[in-house]
């Protein structure tokens, strides 16, 4: 879904058609239309000001308040699984999802909350666990967007914006949702208003979700449940808002591990835990618009986060051995941001800005290695690290109209980056602060050339500098993994090119990119590579390294056409080549597929001329991919396609309740995504009861 539009594929590789896409939104009289002006929406991720999806010099996505509204699922990464270059990845956490874009790893993509960025220094990337019901709308920047958004905006940025206040003094609503298939229960409750110029809203959320069913049957290890706590306080006057904001957010989540991995020789079996992934956050926001001045506009927030995490593990060998390891680690991070918007004459806009944030993580790890043979005996040992990194940067970004249909935006961001290993009971661990500086930019024109099309080229650096683990403490696989203080930042060049076209009847937006980038850290054995001779600290020896490059071409494009008053038909489409290139070997086998797309038709009408109400039956599904990583090992997924079906009515005096029903894989296939190891769920109904008041 993207741009307040809801995508599903059909595409030649299942009906010959070409491909379109739909958009949704509510008519002023109550009943649904089916038209919709998605690319006049505005965002503001895309350049740090206002702007719409037209106008953006950036491959940008809208999932606008109206399709949020419609929204069914309990996961916010599922809202995004439809938006084209972004594939949502779980690593065996059904209930701890992430995205990808672009074929980058979750841990490249910044996650944002009201523009805040979402930090968390572990391997899989950031998991999507606020509940959906607190987000108002999403914009996601696909492609580096480092030099407004830092570091691990390398592959692209999602922002979640959330609800806010309200339009009477006391507004309720409230939400009941369920899935068959997992026997989830989602339940929502918040009430919201405005009380003499403060606006205020406080929110509940809780998500419950037993094992997943299948069509080959119940996959073991995948419950999860979360709870989402928001208050919200904030005051506008003459110009000036200032807010507050305090959220808490709790998550708990089995493991799946695969039998391959799990009984692979020495192992008798290998298990893994997250019995809490928590969050707290404290934030505070200023902004003062004076319109019409050089200074044309003052954004300053601050922020400070809390995450805690348990994680445990568990193996037996068939050497007479079984290890437990308990590790607990709380990420405290501080940060704020002063942003100035300078308006240099009427075709001139500067955006400055200085932005500051400080990671701090405590990690405890305790391992039991208990031995049967040939005396039975239990060793114990508990370790503690702690670890912080500081990044400093300014911001530059400067929006120069040429001539009344050509825009150039140029921007730059220079870092300043500290690390340091504080403190650590590792013996021989000795990892000496490292520090970087780099100055990264982008550059971009779009072009009026006619009243309904927008073409647009671009390009931008990304920067991503090595995490905690990777630097100080080192992190755990199924052994050790050394840290590396030699590592390399990655660093990523892309180029766009880009074409919006809208009219009565049409509307679409291609985008076509080639993006190369270097330096990948993951983790080897050392036995493996050349780079660890001499730097293991711990045996088994494993060590994060820079170990590939990678190179990706593809195409993003999303479409609509409206048959009539009552009919749409639509799609979205990602076809993406990447070769990965290692120490040793070239793969063009990087475990993507070349094709993946939504499409289908939707309807709207009323029952019985009362109520009325709006129907989308759609297709989805990909190519096979294969995968060979740096260890030469072979991995292949095969393509799927699945048929779906979503519906939705509101009735009531004033149209203050609302049903909405998804029917999905209604063919009962199996089949797992090519970015999880998850088997997909089997046909399933997944329902969602909304009363507001």
């Amino acid at each position: 879904m993207i741009n307040g539009k809801a995508f599903t594929i059909v595409g030649s590789l299942i009906i010959g058609l070409p491909f379109s896409v739909i958009g949704e939104e509510v008519c002023n009289t109550g009943t649904f239309c089916l038209s919709s002006n998605y690319l006049e929406e505005i965002v503001v991720t895309g350049t740090k000001t206002d702007k719409s999806v037209r106008e953006s010099p950036n491959a940008i996505a809208l999932i606008s308040a109206e399709e949020m509204k419609w929204n069914v699922t309990e996961s916010l990464a599922e809202v995004l699984r439809s938006v084209p270059g972004v594939l949502v990845t779980d690593a065996g956490q059904a209930g701890m999802k992430r995205i990808r874009i672009r074929g980058e790893d979750s841990y490249r993509v910044a996650v944002l909350v009201d523009g805040q960025e979402i930090t968390d220094h572990r391997g899989e990337g950031v998991p999507l666990t606020l509940d959906p019901s607190l987000v108002k709308r999403v914009e996601v920047i696909r492609g580096a967007g480092s030099v407004l958004y830092g570091p691990k905006a390398l592959g692209g940025v999602v922002n979640f914006i959330t609800h806010k206040g309200g339009e009477k003094p006391l507004q309720l609503t409230a939400s009941a949702g369920w899935n068959s298939a997992t026997n989830a229960q989602q339940k929502f409750v918040s009430a919201f208003g405005l009380i003499e110029g403060f606006d205020y809203r406080f929110s509940y959320g809780d998500i419950d979700s037993d094992n997943r069913q299948t069509p080959k049957g119940e996959i073991e290890n995948t419950e999860y449940s979360s709870r989402s706590t928001n208050f919200y306080l904030g005051k506008r006057w003459e110009g000036n808002e200032v807010a507050l904001s305090w959220d808490e957010h709790t998550a708990y989540s089995e493991v799946f591990v695969e039998d391959e991995v799990r009984f692979a020789f020495p192992f008798n079996e290998f298990a893994m835990r997250i019995p809490q992934r928590d969050r707290q956050k404290a934030a505070l926001f200023y902004s003062w618009d004076n319109q019409g001045g050089t200074l044309d506009k003052v954004q300053l927030n601050a922020y400070r986060q809390v995450s805690d995490r348990k994680f445990q593990t568990y193996w037996s060998q068939v050497f007479g051995m079984e290890k437990e390891t308990f590790s607990e680690s709380e990420l405290v991070t501080e940060g704020g941001l002063a942003q100035l918007d300078f308006q240099l004459g009427d075709q001139h806009l500067l955006v400055a800005g200085v932005q500051y944030t400080k990671d701090s993580v405590k990690q405890d790890r305790l391992e039991l290695l208990h031995m049967s043979t040939p005396v039975p005996m239990t060793l114990s040992t508990d370790i503690f690290d702690q670890a912080s990194l500081e990044t400093k940067a300014v911001f530059l970004q400067d929006e120069w109209s040429l001539s009344d249909s050509v825009i150039m935006t140029t921007g730059m961001r220079h870092y300043w980056i500290d690390s340091d290993l504080q403190t650590s009971t590792r013996v021989g661990l000795i990892t000496p602060p490292k520090d970087d500086q780099e100055l990264i930019a982008a550059i971009a024109l779009t072009w009026d050339f006619s009243e309904s099309s927008t073409v647009r080229m671009s390009f931008s650096e990304g920067y991503m500098y090595p995490s905690l683990l990777q630097l100080a403490i080192g992190g755990v696989a199924r052994n050790f993994v050394n840290p590396n203080t030699s590592l390399e930042p990655e660093r990523s060049d892309t180029v766009d090119l880009g074409w919006r076209y809208s009219s009565d009847r049409v509307q679409f937006d291609l985008t076509a990119f080639v993006s190369r980038a270097e330096n990948y850290i993951d983790h080897v054995p050392c036995v493996s590579s050349t780079r660890c001779i001499g730097g293991t600290r711990r045996s088994p020896a494993e060590m994060y390294v820079n170990i590939a490059h990678a190179k990706t071409v593809g195409l993003e494009a999303y479409i609509e056409y409206q048959l009539n008053h009552s009919a749409l038909v639509y799609s979205a489409l990602t076809w993406l080549d990447r070769e990965n290139e290692f120490e040793d070997f070239t793969t063009s086998n990087a475990g993507l597929p070349s094709l993946n797309a939504v499409a289908g038709i939707k309807y709207n009408g009323q029952s019985f001329g009362l109520n009325p109400y709006w129907v989308d039956v759609y297709a989805k599904g990909e190519t096979s991919a294969k995968e060979t990583d740096e260890n030469h090992v072979e991995h292949d997924n095969a393509g799927w396609v699945t048929v779906n079906a979503k519906a939705g009515t509101e009735f009531g005096a004033e149209s203050n309740y609302r049903l909405v029903l998804e029917l999905n894989n209604l063919f009962d296939n199996s089949y797992s995504t090519s970015a999880e190891n998850l088997e997909a769920m089997e046909r399933n109904v997944q329902a969602k009861f909304i009363v507001t008041f």
